[in-house]
């Protein structure tokens, strides 16, 4: 979806489906934003783990304060509600008045 929207989505290359994102590996690609990308589960879980971020103060998203959790069923299920999901994101990474 990041990439309809003209960004670049670091974590493309590392495998199809949900392949298991290393902290390493985000690190080396030191990205604007990290997105967590979420359809359910208890919300606690995914706030740690936007938290352990922090651990990193070096990371431009740290930095920029740009780490969020998202749940956006409408960008991770193809449905109807794409292109709903895909304005989010396009307001998030760029600003309202993009």
């Amino acid at each position: 979806a990041v990439t309809l929207l003209g960004a670049t989505n670091v974590a493309a290359s590392w495998g199809k489906g949900y392949p298991r994102i290393s902290r390493e590996a985000v690190v080396k690609e030191d990205p604007d934003w990290i997105l967590v990308f979420t359809l359910a589960g208890p919300e606690a879980m995914f706030k740690r783990m936007a938290l352990k971020w922090g651990e990193f103060p070096s990371l431009k998203a740290r930095k920029k304060d740009q780490i969020r959790i998202l749940r956006l069923d409408s960008l991770l299920r193809t449905n109807s509600n794409l292109v709903e999901g895909l304005l989010i994101l396009e307001r998030l990474l760029y600003g309202p008045n993009h």
